[in-house]
């Protein structure tokens, strides 16, 4: 047996709501859909669609006709027609998220989703899975994080087995890091035995206004934390060049560099690396065409720290024309724009 083929029964990258088959979000939501407050998914679906949807209608659509059901799949799948467009995959995201506020909060059945979600990869014949939450707002409600990374972590242990694996990657709010981090390592200091299933760290959802460098000190604590208590290492899968339509294409790209000389150990879309420029500007009018002043002092300090290399890659580097652009832009605020199309 070769090493790829370990991969075809391994699933790396899931978000815990994001994974829900429409079969999923139907039997999650046939028996409650009328009770469930679903203003976040209705209010970012006019959002990103520019149009306004009955979520109790569409459920009962769906329970009527092939052309609901077919309606009902269209606004559950992240599909081609979505146009990589991370505001509509974030609107059909939450249908997952505001049932599992339901079933969480309202009918006190705390990992009902969890449960779902993992009975369905067994189901499908995976045999490792690794899974992610998000929680946000860590300061002000950590033991609400506590409390659920724990009960998320020890239910994943405990529907593992018979050659079944769950792995559990915690999502760090990209502005409390540190916060987060330190309740992680929390949890693994007072569970030991969920070592073995909190297989690492995770940076996801918004990545606009938060460039990596602003992650350099949680690096710098994760690295040391690593060293001291290496049976509980935790390796980090960072989000990055997935959402970048606030600054030019070169900077989409050097992020993905810049989160990668931080440590992260996987890179998580990463987009911007891999897709066309010309089909990159060409998803929506105005496209990478401008960016922060402080983005492209950024982009102006890469170019020249690794000149030599990117010449080498055929890259043409002028800098003369650079660091007078630096000057230039010295004198500027650095949340002012420049263009950059």
């Amino acid at each position: 047996m070769d090493d790829l083929s370990l991969l075809t029964g391994c699933e790396l990258h899931v978000h815990l709501s994001g994974c829900l088959y429409p079969e999923d979000i139907w039997e999650l939501g046939k028996d409650v859909y009328r009770d469930v407050d679903w203003t976040m998914f209705e209010d970012l679906h006019v959002e990103a669609f520019g149009e306004e949807i009955d979520t109790v209608q569409l459920f009962a659509e769906a329970k009527e006709s092939e052309a609901g059901w077919a309606r009902f799949c269209e606004q559950v799948v992240f599909g081609d027609g979505d146009e990589a467009d991370f505001g509509k995959f974030r609107a059909k995201y939450r249908l997952g998220v505001c049932l599992g506020i339901h079933w969480t909060d309202v009918l006190g059945d705390k990992t009902r989703v969890l449960r779902q979600v993992i009975g369905h990869h067994r189901q499908q014949g995976l045999d490792y899975v690794a899974y992610r939450v998000l929680m946000g707002e860590v300061t002000e409600h950590s033991e609400r994080f506590l409390r659920v990374h724990r009960r998320n972590a020890r239910t994943m242990r405990a529907m593992s087995g018979d050659g079944f694996k769950v792995g559990y990657l915690i999502s760090l709010p990209r502005d409390e890091a540190l916060a987060a981090y330190a309740l992680v390592q929390e949890i693994l200091a007072a569970e030991p035995e969920l070592i073995d299933t909190i297989v690492g760290l995770d940076f996801c959802s918004v990545e606009e206004g938060h460039p990596p460098k602003d992650l350099a000190m949680f690096f710098e604590r994760l690295h040391r934390d690593n060293e001291r208590w290496p049976e509980r290492a935790l390796p980090v899968a960072y989000h990055v060049g997935e959402s970048f339509f606030d600054k030019s294409v070169e900077s989409g790209i050097r992020w993905c560099h810049e989160a990668a000389l931080l440590g992260a150990k996987r890179l998580g879309h990463a987009i911007a690396l891999g897709m066309d420029p010309a089909v990159a500007v060409a998803r929506r009018p105005g496209a990478h065409e401008v960016e922060l002043v402080s983005e492209r002092l950024d982009q102006i300090a890469y170019d020249l720290r690794l000149a030599e290399g990117l010449r080498a890659a055929g890259v043409v580097v002028d800098e003369g024309a650079l660091r007078a652009e630096a000057d230039l832009l010295g004198g500027k605020r650095g949340d002012e724009l420049v263009a950059r199309p």
